[in-house]
């Protein structure tokens, strides 16, 4: 019973030592988000207390997206002698114009923490294209890895049907026959 709790963990540790080595810089390829329909991502690795993650999120925001929003959520568990103990120090919104990580990349916006389990934003401008999330942070305190959610979503903002245009101009019309018979009646 012993050995194969040690062989558990030692599995685990390994798991961990594997993740490490990949995950405290990856990528990730998230698609194309469409208005309405939110994203969600993970991202997961081990390591040492206080060691750093930067992990890139890249996505496509779909033709008429006018806003966007996102989000990062830390959790703190242990799984059996494995402690994640996550803390973000920021997150950054950058547009490719096009082509993905090239050399005119512009940051649309960052937030920074000094230690946050939560971080969001949303923006407002942001049209289709290319983009990408950088999301890092640390292992915490007593910690040997790291775990967090997050996600992206996109909105836009509806534009009226004609009908609904030609019913408030009916609308006004018929406040304006009733305002100038009312004037016409107090005249007399």
């Amino acid at each position: 019973m012993k050995l194969t709790s040690s062989l558990k963990k030692a599995a685990g540790m390994a798991l961990l030592t594997v993740a490490a080595t990949a995950a405290n810089a990856s990528i990730f390829d998230l698609g194309v988000i469409n208005p309405g329909t939110p994203k969600s991502f993970s991202s997961f690795g081990g390591g040492t207390q206080f060691s750093s993650f930067n992990d890139t999120f890249n996505f496509t925001l779909s033709a008429g997206t006018q806003s966007s929003g996102y989000s990062v959520e830390a959790f703190d568990f242990d799984l059996a002698s494995l402690s994640f103990k996550t803390t973000f120090t920021n997150i950054s919104l950058f547009d490719t114009h096009g082509t993905l990580a090239t050399s005119d990349d512009t940051l649309v916006k960052e937030i920074t923490s000094a230690g946050s389990k939560i971080l969001s934003f949303g923006n407002t401008a942001t049209s289709s294209g290319n983009y990408y999330l950088t999301v890092a942070g640390k292992i915490d305190g007593g910690g040997n890895g790291y775990f967090y959610n997050g996600s992206i979503s996109s909105s836009v903002t509806p534009v009226p049907e004609p009908e609904s245009y030609a019913m408030m101009l009916i609308g006004l019309g018929l406040m304006g026959a009733i305002a100038r018979r009312r004037n016409k009646s107090d005249a007399v």
